[in-house]
């Protein structure tokens, strides 16, 4: 609640912002990016939001972004409305990833939109192509730290990813899922 509050005031320098970083190079907003780590508290939070708004498909309100955060594919990344991504996440939307509002991405988490094939036995497998498939997180998720979201998964509203989790498939509306491969161990 407080960090809405505090979005809302400082929405119009934000705004002055944006303006400014939109018409800079893509290149170098991404250099402020990974430069804005070393600037703590509001200063780095606001610069990291800014340039997401820029670069990324879609931005909500109210976007959390921790420092030493990878984001790779932005053009493929839409993130809703009070969303909070910490530290030492890796985010790959080559597939395309949909993050819907409030939810809560800790530490260490990887989503990534894409995987190798190996069906050219000719080929070594880096060099294979990829596969790619969407990932959705709906609306209302808790998503605990170092767990991975592979593609093509979507996580249902409500639903909490357990720290460490692996998910393949599904996450169902509702519901704990933890594990490697994540299955759902309870209904909320």
């Amino acid at each position: 609640m407080a960090g809405r509050i505090l979005f809302q005031r400082v929405q119009p320098i934000i705004n002055i912002v944006y303006v400014l970083f939109k018409i800079l190079p893509v290149s170098f907003r991404k250099l402020i990016w990974q430069v804005s780590n070393v600037f703590p508290g509001i200063l780095g939070v606001g610069l990291r939001y800014c340039i997401a708004k820029t670069l990324a498909d879609k931005m909500g309100e109210n976007v959390y972004f921790s420092p030493y955060i990878i984001i790779m594919n932005w053009p493929r990344l839409s993130i809703g409305n009070n969303v909070s991504i910490h530290e030492f996440c890796y985010i790959d939307a080559l597939g395309g990833i949909e993050i819907e509002d409030n939810v809560s991405i800790a530490h260490g988490v990887s989503l990534v939109s894409f995987d190798h094939s190996w069906d050219d036995m000719s080929t070594p497998i880096k060099y294979n192509p990829v596969k790619i498939a969407p990932i959705k997180i709906c609306s209302d998720v808790w998503i605990g730290c170092g767990a991975k979201i592979l593609k093509g998964v979507k996580v249902g509203p409500r639903t909490i990813v357990g720290a460490g989790a692996v998910v393949v498939n599904d996450a169902p509306e509702l519901s704990l899922v933890c594990g490697n491969p994540a299955r759902e161990k309870k209904r909320l």
